[in-house]
């Protein structure tokens, strides 16, 4: 009998397929950059690399921070929870199976980490059908084509500056460090017992508010505050003047920045009993809420599985899962357990999204192994400038280089130097068809033939609007340049090559306060999750 053989964990090495030119560099800081991804923070906003290496896509189709439709899925109902969740029940009729999917704004992984999610799903609407392939919801760090996007394209310069650049240390820009901003995804369970009560610290004397709605921002760091009252001094401590404000000495505060994304209660208490009390009367629109809809979840899935149009269908797990959990919530005679413990009155779970930006001690680093400290953030306007008026986002040791033996960032760094200098031809001479093809295509022939062959005989069949759209898309967008991880890549022969085919069009920049005339390139950065701070 032949047995199947197991695949290893790194049998698909896409760690190693994601650095252009990884023969190129340290074999360790290339093992460094392995872990380094693995600590990578996710970005609020991300970048495709412009020298990429075309693995990009492989390593999204096999993201799990990514749902794509595996076929084509008709949407058969849809439940808007609140604001920032909705639950759909989708239909595979070609499988003849039915699941759910539910779109939520963020995702919470552990302790405050998570990432903010971009739900595609939520432009469809009952009936429609959602293609076969497409991402049904997926974090920020992978676009609408499944590219993995980790960081972002950041204008570079190699320079000794007021002793801040030594060994690890890394100047960054006011525009970099936002950037580089990323979220903390907070989630907070809160018990309230039946001798607690929660503040009134978001709530006038006329409608009581013990925290922020849905899509509100937590103030002054106060998510909502608990109060143990006691019989003695329960006249004191109801006082709708004592309920507004917070002791510290005797109340429990639960501290947190950011945004109400998703809140969820847990009652063990008949909803009537929540509608009784002026202090539980945002819990009882929440739960009557939650509670409305799990009845109408079993409604259409009891409805579904006695229609003749689905006696076919299977209903999935994910499906069945939370057809049981919507059955648990509506049984008056079930009881929530937290912590295997039975509770006597309330579980709270927030889920909290808090903008995070790049700090002073956070640790960021490139694609080979080149990491380093913020030791500075300087505003845009004293970051090194060249005579277009283009600035540095980064300042770099040169030292980190020649010490680490990582010599792709270099070769990264120069292909998009002469990339932006070809685009600023293009643009230049952007009237004069002839002459900005020649230039284009004789880059691209020696950067990459395998690239160039692939867009010169796109561009050949293009009708004349769809050229005029490629080149406005250059200007707009600049040049990505396909640089392979192990073969067939731009090595500095090509390089020089270039520098002499090309000599009147590229020449390093004159920086102002900078005698010797210098390069500015794109290197391409992501944050780390560790920080001295």
């Amino acid at each position: 009998m032949n047995k199947k053989k197991k695949k290893a964990p790194h049998d698909f090495l896409s760690e190693e397929l994601l650095v252009p030119g990884v023969n190129m560099c340290d074999t360790m800081r290339i093992n460094m950059f392995d872990n380094h991804l693995l600590q990578s923070v996710v970005l609020k906003e991300t970048d495709s690399p412009k020298v990429f290496t075309n693995f990009e896509n492989q390593v999204g189709s096999i993201s799990s921070a990514i749902k794509v439709a595996k076929s084509d899925l008709r949407i058969v109902a849809k439940f808007s929870i609140n604001k920032f969740k909705t639950v759909y029940i989708l239909a595979d009729d070609d499988k003849k199976t039915l699941d759910v999917f539910i779109s939520k704004e963020a995702f919470w992984l552990t302790e405050h980490y998570g990432w903010k999610n971009i739900n595609y799903i939520d432009e469809f609407e009952v009936g429609e059908v959602f293609p076969k392939g497409e991402p049904l919801s997926a974090n920020t760090s992978y676009d609408e084509e499944q590219n993995f996007g980790y960081g972002r394209n950041l204008n570079a310069v190699f320079l000794p500056y007021k002793n801040l650049t030594y060994e690890d240390a890394i100047i960054v820009s006011e525009n970099a460090a936002k950037k580089l901003s990323s979220y903390n995804i907070h989630q907070i369970d809160v018990t309230v017992n039946t001798n607690d009560i929660l503040l009134n610290l978001y709530g006038t004397g006329k409608y009581y508010k013990s925290f922020p709605e849905v899509g509100e921002e937590v103030n002054k760091k106060v998510l909502c505050a608990r109060r143990r009252i006691s019989y003695n001094s329960a006249l004191a401590e109801l006082k709708n003047s004592a309920l507004a404000k917070l002791n510290p000495h005797t109340d429990t505060a639960f501290y947190v920045n950011g945004k109400i994304v998703d809140i969820e209660i847990f009652s063990n208490q008949p909803i009537e009993e929540l509608k009784k009390h002026k202090f539980f009367r945002q819990e009882y629109q929440i739960v009557k809420q939650q509670l409305e809809y799990a009845s109408d979840f079993i409604k259409v899935v009891d409805k579904i599985e006695t229609s003749k149009k689905y006696q076919e269908y299977t209903l999935l797990d994910d499906l069945n899962y939370e057809y049981k959990k919507c059955m648990l919530a509506v049984d008056d005679e079930k009881k929530w357990v937290n912590e295997n413990k039975e509770f006597n009155y309330l579980v709270y779970r927030f889920t909290i999204m808090e903008e995070s930006p790049l700090k002073v001690g956070n640790k960021i680093t490139n694609r080979y192994g080149g990491k380093g400290v913020i030791s500075k953030i300087l505003p845009d306007e004293e970051m090194p400038v060249n005579q277009y008026g283009e600035r540095a986002d980064i300042i770099l040791n040169i030292l980190g280089v020649i010490n680490r033996t990582n010599i792709g960032q270099l070769i990264e760094l120069e292909i998009n130097f002469i990339s932006r200098e070809i685009e600023r031809y293009i643009e230049k001479h952007i009237d004069n068809r002839e002459k900005i093809e020649k230039v284009l295509f004789a880059y691209l022939k020696i950067a990459n033939s395998e690239q160039y062959k692939f867009i010169k005989e796109k561009y050949d069949n293009m009708q004349e609007p769809y050229k005029v759209d490629f080149w406005k898309e250059i200007v707009e967008d600049g040049i990505y340049i396909h640089h392979p991880p192990f073969y067939n890549n731009i090595n500095i022969d090509k390089l020089s090559k270039i520098y002499k085919i090309f000599d009147k069009i590229i020449k390093p920049y004159k920086f102002k306060g900078i005698k010797q005339r210098i390069i500015m390139g794109k290197m391409y950065y992501m944050r780390l999750t560790f920080s001295l701070l």
